[in-house]
Order: structure tokens, then C-alpha cells, then sequence
């Protein structure tokens, strides 16, 4: 219970929906392995990722000339 737990708190961490951590618990097809599902997550999900980073990047940036 306790990795659950764990599980759930670094997905919401890292943006991830609540439907999106039932896929790392369990899988979203009962009858595919885990880990398919964990991939098609992942590949649904780095796009997003990748978005994100950028405006951080972006934000920096700016941060960066708004103190030089």
C-alpha cells in the first residue's frame, strides 16, 4: 500500500492525471502486459513533458535577463 502511495504522489508530481497513475498502478488493459500500457503512456505523455520544459527553459530565460 505503501509504494501506492508513492506511486500516486510522484505521478501527481509530475502532472500526471489521476487516470494516468491507475495506468503505473495497474495497466489500462487487463489483458495487455503492464508494461505495454506504461509505454503508450509514456509515449502519450512526453510530448507534454517536452512542452513543459520548454516554457520552463523559456521562463528562465527571461529570468535570467530580467536580473543581468
Amino acid at each position: 500500500m505503501v509504494k501506492r502511495l508513492e506511486v500516486l504522489d510522484v505521478a501527481k508530481r509530475a502532472g500526471f492525471t489521476f487516470d494516468e497513475a491507475r495506468v503505473l498502478l495497474q495497466g489500462a488493459d487487463p489483458d495487455a502486459p503492464a508494461f505495454t500500457s506504461v509505454r503508450d503512456l509514456a509515449e502519450r505523455k512526453l510530448p507534454e513533458v517536452d512542452a513543459l520544459i520548454a516554457r520552463a527553459q523559456a521562463t528562465r530565460a527571461c529570468l535570467l535577463t530580467a536580473t543581468g
